[in-house]
């Protein structure tokens, strides 16, 4: 009887809640994020996405037009350096390890990462390019969806870091490279996820401040009924919003650029359940990895930090891993090609 009590009571500590009263209390100090640097500096990382399968963790240095893959285990660093200008995606090619379809100026090209220390320049396949017309867009964050389609947006021309309004698109591309602008008038397309069930995406566009949730069918990847399901600007948190991974109860966790932090979002309420800080202020975009997608990997920036913020900020552009959120993610997508 005393074992099974003791079993109880080490059973209620391990899922962090005593019931009082028919209501739940979450004990407030069994789950303290660990925050710890992983790998760095980079210019610009982003992008990140977990390859669960071999236990790396890919992403991109946009800026230094690296596309990367971390052995976590191996504790190895490969990238391979394009051509064709900045790097805003890397997703793989489903059933080709290694290999990934990336955004790179306005090209979408397929490269092989090569398995060998350092940042290696190579050649590249360019499959289509996009925006043709539209001098200064680029490619930024992309993800595939469950059925293999390519799902991602750019961002307009740049002038003194500010980007121009509504010039840019967001694109669903499918398998036989057959190209549909989804969304237009699009300044800086940003951060994207699914939900668990597949039925719902979530999409930033960072000039909002907003995140929009869209009704998806998986079948025929068409996206309707569009609603805003949380608006920074109606919050404490300022910064602007960036990448975005979820969780297995569909809580969103959005990297907050200038901000110096991720929140985790409840996309049903518009809530702000939980902010994790960072010693950095550009953070970029998060994605769960680790053998039981527990782990938040997070990206972030040192692009164009003065003398003095580098050195009060002696970790911007590293990638870290945030450990003990007590949350799971859901396994990224690759894009069938």
């Amino acid at each position: 009887m005393k074992n099974i009590i003791c079993n109880v009571l080490l059973l209620a500590l391990y899922l962090g809640f005593f019931v009082h009263d028919g209501e739940t209390t979450i004990l407030p100090n069994l789950f303290q994020p660990i925050v710890e640097p992983v790998i760095g500096r980079f210019i610009h990382s982003e992008g990140p996405l977990w390859h669960s399968w071999s236990d790396v963790l890919s992403f991109v240095d946009t800026t230094a037009k690296k596309v990367c893959m971390y052995h976590t285990v191996a504790q190895k660093l490969d990238c391979a350096v394009l051509e064709n200008g900045p790097v805003g995606f890397a997703v793989p090619v489903s059933n080709q390890p290694g290999k990934f379809v990336a955004g790179s100026g306005r090209d979408i090209v397929l490269v092989d990462v090569p398995d060998q220390a350092g940042a290696t320049e190579i050649n590249t396949n360019t499959l289509i390019t996009v925006d043709v017309k539209a001098n200064g867009t680029r490619w930024n964050d992309a993800k595939a969806d469950s059925s293999g389609r390519l799902w991602g947006g750019m961002i307009g021309p740049e002038i003194n870091e500010r980007v121009i309004p509504n010039k840019a698109a967001f694109y669903r591309i499918d398998s036989d490279l057959f190209i549909q602008e989804e969304l237009s008038n699009i300044t800086n397309s940003n951060g994207l996820v699914w939900n668990l069930q597949g039925d719902t995406l979530y999409y930033i566009d960072s000039a909002t401040h907003q995140v929009a949730a869209f009704d998806f069918d998986s079948i025929s990847g068409s996206i309707s009924n569009k609603r805003i399901v949380f608006d920074l600007t109606q919050t404490d948190y300022t910064g602007i919003l960036d990448g975005m991974t979820i969780d297995i109860s569909g809580n969103l966790w959005i990297a907050l650029y200038n901000g110096s932090g991720v929140l985790k979002v409840d996309p049903l309420t518009g809530e702000i359940l939980q902010f994790v800080k960072l010693p950095v202020s550009k953070v970029t975009s998060c994605t769960f990895g680790g053998f039981l997608l527990d782990t938040l990997y997070v990206t972030t920036s040192s692009h164009n930090l003065t003398t003095q913020q580098r050195q009060d900020q002696p970790y911007a552009g590293f990638v870290f891993s945030v450990k003990n959120l007590g949350v799971h993610g859901i396994p990224s997508n690759s894009f069938n090609l």
